[in-house]
C-alpha cells in the first residue's frame, strides 16, 4: 500500500471487511435524495455500513471488486463525486459550518484544477478570516506555518511551488475576498490535533453519530427527516451532521443520532476496529461504547498504533495483541505507561 494514499469513489482500500470507499460531497452538502442514493449504494453495494470522518468525508465499508465500480458509477450518476478521477482525488475541502457555500465551491474548484497535490493536502473554510500569505517555500496563515510547500507535494516534489501559491493566490485574492468568507488554508491534518468539539451554533442541529459509523437503514430515515426539513444537511469535521435553523431534536434522536450536546459518546473518538479493519486487534467501538456507558470521556479508542480516529494528543487506549495500552497524554503511537489491559481493567483505571 503506498504510504500517503488516500481511498477515494475512484480508489477502493482493501480493510478488513472488503473494500472501503470515501465519498467526498460537494461543499459538505447532503439533499435527502443524496442521503437516500449513499444509503442504497452502503447497502447494495457493501455492508451496509456507514462512517463520518474527521474531514467531513463518508465512508462505505464492505464493497468487492465487482461492487466497487458499481457504487462508483451510482455515486458520480447522483453528483457525490467528480467523474475525473484525478479531480476528485485533489477536491479536498474541510467545510466547517456555518461557512460560506459559495466560497467552498470556489476552493474546491481551484483544488480540483491544481496539478501536483499530494492526496492528504486540504483546505479548510470556517467561521474566522485568515491572513495568507507565501514566503519562500512556506505558506502562512495568520503569521503562523500552516504547510511547508514541500509537503503538498506529489512524487518527487515537482510543481509544489506554483501549485501551492496558486492555491494561496486563489484563497487570498480580492474576488475571494469579497464574499467576506472565512478562510483557513491546507495543512496537514493528520499531523495536526483533530477539529475541536463543534462550538456553541447560532441555530441549528447538530446530529451525532455513535463512534462516527451507522447503518444504511439509518440514512434512509434521516433523508425522510431531511426532506420533512427541507433544508440540505451538512457533514462536518466532528463526525457528525449539522442541520441549518432550529429544529426539534426528538425525531432525529429516535433515529438513531446523537442530539444531546451531553451524551459521553460525543466525546470518545473510536476507529472501526477489529474485526472491520485488518490491523487492529481489539473491537474499539465496541469498548468505547463500554467506556461511554459508564460516564467515561475525553478517551481515545484505537485499534492499533496507526490511531486514525484522533491523530491528536489525549487519554489514549491503544490495542496490541488483544489488549490495549495505556497513554496517559499522547497519541496512540506514543510509548505506553500500562500494557495488557482488558477493556474493564481500563476502564477501572481511568474512572
Amino acid at each position: 500500500m503506498k504510504r500517503g494514499w488516500c481511498p477515494g469513489v475512484h480508489a477502493p482500500m482493501p480493510s478488513g471487511d472488503g473494500l472501503l470507499i470515501r465519498v467526498k460531497p460537494f461543499g459538505g452538502r447532503l439533499t435527502a435524495d443524496a442521503l437516500r442514493t449513499l444509503a442504497i449504494v452502503a447497502a447494495g453495494c457493501g455492508n451496509g455500513a456507514v462512517e463520518l470522518t474527521g474531514r467531513g468525508n463518508i465512508q462505505l465499508r464492505g464493497l468487492s471488486q465487482v461492487t466497487a465500480p458499481l457504487a462508483a458509477a451510482a455515486l458520480i450518476d447522483a453528483g457525490l463525486a467528480d467523474p475525473d478521477p484525478a479531480r476528485e482525488a485533489r477536491r479536498n475541502v474541510i467545510a466547517v459550518p456555518p461557512c460560506d457555500d459559495v466560497l467552498v465551491g470556489e476552493i474546491e474548484a481551484v483544488l480540483a484544477a491544481i496539478p501536483g497535490l499530494a492526496a492528504k493536502f486540504c483546505v479548510a473554510v470556517g467561521a474566522a478570516r485568515a491572513d495568507i500569505q507565501v514566503r519562500g517555500d512556506r505558506l502562512l496563515v495568520n503569521g503562523r506555518t500552516a504547510l511547508p510547500l514541500s509537503r503538498a507535494s506529489g512524487e518527487g516534489g515537482r510543481d509544489i511551488p506554483e501549485a501551492v501559491r496558486r492555491l494561496a493566490e486563489a484563497a487570498g485574492g480580492q474576488r475571494l475576498r469579497a464574499l467576506a468568507a472565512p478562510v483557513i488554508p491546507g495543512f496537514d491534518w493528520q499531523a495536526d490535533d483533530t477539529p475541536p468539539p463543534p462550538p456553541p451554533l447560532p441555530t441549528g442541529l447538530v446530529l451525532g453519530l455513535p463512534f462516527g459509523q451507522t447503518e444504511a437503514a439509518a440514512l434512509l430515515r434521516l433523508a425522510d427527516l431531511a426532506a420533512a426539513a427541507t433544508l440540505p444537511l451538512r457533514t462536518t469535521p466532528w463526525r457528525s451532521f449539522y442541520l441549518q435553523d432550529t429544529h426539534d431534536p426528538a425525531p432525529f434522536a429516535a433515529a438513531g443520532f446523537i442530539t444531546d450536546a451531553d451524551d459521553p459518546r460525543r466525546s470518545i473518538p473510536a476507529c472501526a476496529g477489529a474485526p472491520a479493519c485488518a490491523r487492529a486487534s481489539v473491537p474499539a467501538r465496541t469498548d468505547a461504547a463500554y467506556l461511554a456507558a459508564r460516564g467515561l470521556r475525553g478517551i481515545h479508542v484505537s485499534g492499533c498504533a496507526k490511531g486514525c480516529a484522533h491523530p491528536g494528543a489525549t487519554t489514549t487506549l491503544v490495542g496490541s495483541g488483544g489488549t490495549y495500552g495505556l497513554v496517559r497524554h499522547g497519541r496512540a503511537g506514543d510509548p505506553t505507561t500500562v500494557a495488557g489491559l482488558t477493556i474493564a481493567q481500563a476502564a477501572g483505571l481511568l474512572a
